[in-house]
Parts: structure tokens; sequence; C-alpha cells
């Protein structure tokens, strides 16, 4: 299971379900293309989610996976300095 995090909210959004943390980054960042403040959120795994049982097992606390990248006006991703 997957959540998106707030920075600006501090607060994280509903989780979701995802195959794998490349699924979920893959949605992630698809959904944050062109958003207006997509640097503000994070994507972190929450726990897991077992399609056979039903049960779904969290996490103590959620892991970090990605965040959204800072693009420059050349469509490159800003390095640090």
């Amino acid at each position: 299971l997957f959540a998106v995090y707030d920075r600006i909210a501090q607060d994280y959004a509903q989780p979701f379900q995802s195959k794998n943390e490349d699924t979920a980054s893959r949605s992630f960042l698809a959904g944050a293309e062109g958003q207006p403040n997509s640097t503000d959120f994070e994507l972190y795994t929450v726990g897991s989610y077992d399609t056979s049982t039903g049960l779904i097992e969290p996490l103590k606390s959620p892991i970090f996976i990605s965040s959204v990248p800072l693009i420059n006006t050349h469509g490159e991703e800003k390095k640090d300095v």
C-alpha cells in the first residue's frame, strides 16, 4: 500500500494499492505531471495488502519512495549544486 504525503498540509492522502514500488512511482509521477505545486508531494509505502486473504498489514512508520523532481525551464531535472 502506498500513500502520497503533502509536505505543506503535513497530511497523507488516502492510500492506494499498486503491484510494487516501481508501478506506484510511475502512477505517482504521472498524476503529478503538469500539476501546480507538484514538488510539495512525496510517495511513501505504508503497508501491504494480501489479495488472497484481504488483509492489510501496516508498517510501523511510512517509508519514503520518491518525490517529484524539480524541472528547469528547459525540461531538464535540476541538479543540486
